[in-house]
């Protein structure tokens, strides 16, 4: 009988050793992680667009991304502005410019411009625009400075990798769900 309260003791003795030692563990902050990938080659060049636009030069003139871009404070996707939005403001600045030329006859023409898109997801990711810039990030974390381009490259990675490393520096959660939709599940 000594024995089996020995043993009974010995037991208790390692549960409870076990027990403070997760607890430590619990309260020390988790490991960050960093996720690998292959390597890219950044910048990425893209071949040129249809019609000749430099981000430098309307950064320049202190025209702010959401100018061009308003539905990155609203939507999903960022949108492009259209040909005719562009000549709000170039009616009067730079009509001599031989892009803005371009421009008025595609329009007079009603031609669709297809922009040669930059950062582009595959269809099956989910990013909000939206949910990034209410959360307080700036186009330059996903974008690069494209203030310094005339013909913008990819400067920023936007694989996997890199989305989920961005997260878990800024301790957002990495769960499958928040960026793919997962049917079927």
């Amino acid at each position: 009988m000594k024995l089996y309260a020995g043993s009974w003791n010995l037991a208790r003795r390692l549960f409870l050793v076990a027990a403070i030692a997760s607890l430590a563990m619990a309260q020390q902050a988790p490991e960050p992680r960093n996720y690998q990938s292959p390597p890219e080659t950044l910048p990425r060049r893209v071949p040129g667009q249809p019609v000749r636009f430099s981000h430098k030069a309307h950064a320049a003139q202190g025209i702010d991304c959401i100018r061009c871009h308003p539905d990155s404070a609203k939507k999903f996707e960022a949108g492009l502005p259209t040909p005719r939005d562009c000549m709000g403001c170039h009616r009067t600045v730079a009509r001599d410019n031989t892009s803005i030329q371009k421009l008025v006859q595609l329009i007079a023409a009603d031609v669709r411009i297809d922009w040669i898109p930059v950062y582009d997801s595959p269809s099956y990711v989910i990013f909000s625009h939206r949910k990034h810039v209410r959360a307080g990030e700036t186009c330059q974390t996903c974008h690069g400075d494209v203030t310094q381009y005339d013909a913008l490259p990819q400067e920023v990675s936007i694989s996997m990798t890199s989305c989920m490393n961005c997260h878990t520096q800024r301790g957002v959660e990495n769960e499958c769900f928040w960026c793919h939709e997962l049917n079927g599940f």
